[in-house]
C-alpha cells in the first residue's frame, strides 16, 4: 500500500495586500509503505476544506492530478483543480476554523483513499486579511511574519519542533548538535555518509558518498549543498539534486550568498542555485579567492575577463586589464 507524506506548511500564493488569493500552495511527497519514493507517476489527489472540525461540513471539494518528480515530490494549488462541490472563492475564512482533507490515488485515477485531515491554521487569516484595511497593519514589521523551528539532537535521531508539532527522524550514528545545521527553518544533519535534511515538515535522505563532516555542509536561505569528493549534492525545497565535479571538492572551494552557491573546479565554476546547477569555463584555472559574492550576485575574475553570476544567469565583460579580486568593490543595500 501506498500513502503520503505531507509537507504541513501550506503558502498564500498570491499577495494578501492586493486582493484576496484564490489558491493555496500545497506540496507533498508520495511514499510506499516501506518509504519508497513514488516517482515520476501520475497522482490524483481530492482535497477539501472543513469547517469546525476533521469531520465537519465540507466547504468546498476539489481534485487535481499530477505527476511526481525523481524524489516522489508534487506540487499544486488548492483552488485551482477540478471542483467537486462548493467555490473556492466563496469560503468564508473568517468564520471560525478551517480543516484541510486529504485523499489520494497513486495511480491516477479516482479510487481515493483518506491520506489525513489537518487544521489550517495560519492561511485562513491570510485570507481573511483581504477585508483589512492595509493601514491596520502599519509598523508591524518583518518579525511580525517570521517563524523558526527548533531541532534536538538525541542520542541517535533528531526532533525537530516545527509548525507546533514534533518530527523525529532515526539516525545509523549518535548525532552530536554540532552535526545538525540550520537554515531558514529547515535542518540538516551530517550521519556518516547520509545526509539527512527537514524541510517543512518532511524528512529526507541522501547519501553523499563519503562520510560527511560537518563543515562540508553549506546553508543558505534555507538551502543546502553537501560535499562528497567529486560529488555535491544540492537541496532546494524539497529536493536533491546531484552534480559531478571534474576535481576534488574542498571545503574552501565553495561561496556562498543569499541562497546561491559557487564552487571552483579547476578552470571552471559551477553554480548551485534555485535547485538548478549551471557551469561556466574560464581560460585559466579558478581559485576559489577569485570568486566575489554579496547579496545573491557575484563576479568572477580570471586574468582580463570577469563573469558574473545572478539569479541563475551568467554573463561575461571583457576588461582592458588583467585584474583580481581585491580589484572588486562590494556594495550592499540596506
Amino acid at each position: 500500500m501506498k500513502k503520503l507524506v505531507l509537507s504541513l506548511l501550506l503558502a498564500v500564493s498570491s499577495s494578501v495586500f492586493a486582493q484576496v488569493p484564490q489558491g493555496i500552495s500545497y506540496q507533498a511527497i508520495a511514499l510506499t509503505s516501506g518509504g519508497t519514493p513514488v516517482v515520476s507517476s501520475n497522482v490524483g489527489t481530492r482535497l477539501s476544506v472543513l469547517n469546525g472540525s476533521a469531520t465537519g461540513t465540507v466547504l468546498y471539494s476539489e481534485t487535481q492530478v499530477k505527476t511526481t518528480n525523481a524524489q516522489g515530490l508534487y506540487n499544486l494549488v488548492i483552488g485551482q483543480g477540478t471542483p467537486v462541490s462548493g467555490t473556492f472563492s466563496s469560503i468564508d475564512w473568517s468564520n471560525g476554523s478551517k480543516f484541510l482533507k486529504v485523499e489520494l490515488d497513486v495511480s491516477g485515477g479516482s479510487s481515493y483513499t483518506l491520506v489525513g485531515t489537518t487544521q489550517l491554521l495560519s492561511v485562513p487569516y491570510a485570507f481573511h486579511a483581504g477585508s483589512v484595511a492595509v493601514g491596520s497593519l502599519a509598523g508591524m514589521g518583518t518579525d511580525a511574519f517570521r517563524t523558526g523551528s527548533l531541532a534536538l539532537a538525541d542520542g541517535n535521531s533528531v526532533k525537530v519542533f516545527y509548525n507546533g508539532a514534533w518530527y523525529s527522524q532515526n539516525c545509523t550514528d549518535y548525532v552530536n548538535s554540532d552535526e545538525v545545521t540550520g537554515s531558514g527553518g529547515n535542518f540538516v544533519v551530517a550521519d556518516g555518509n547520509t545526509a539527512r535534511v527537514f524541510y517543512k515538515g518532511v524528512w529526507s535522505s541522501q547519501d553523499v558518498g563519503d562520510y560527511i563532516n560537518s563543515n562540508e555542509i553549506f546553508t543558505s536561505s534555507g538551502d543546502f549543498v553537501v560535499i562528497g569528493g567529486n560529488v555535491v549534492k544540492g537541496f532546494h525545497e524539497g529536493v536533491w539534486s546531484s552534480q559531478n565535479f571534474d576535481e576534488y571538492v574542498d571545503t574552501t572551494d565553495v561561496t556562498e550568498s543569499s541562497g546561491a552557491f559557487l564552487i571552483a573546479d579547476g578552470n571552471k565554476v559551477r553554480a548551485f542555485y534555485n535547485g538548478v546547477w549551471s557551469v561556466q569555463t574560464f581560460t585559466d584555472y579558478v581559485s576559489p579567492s577569485d570568486i566575489v559574492g554579496v547579496a545573491g550576485v557575484f563576479v568572477v575574475v580570471n586574468s582580463n575577463t570577469v563573469k558574473g553570476f545572478y539569479k541563475g544567469n551568467w554573463s561575461t565583460q571583457a576588461l582592458s586589464n588583467s585584474l583580481n579580486s581585491g580589484d572588486v568593490i562590494p556594495s550592499e543595500k540596506n
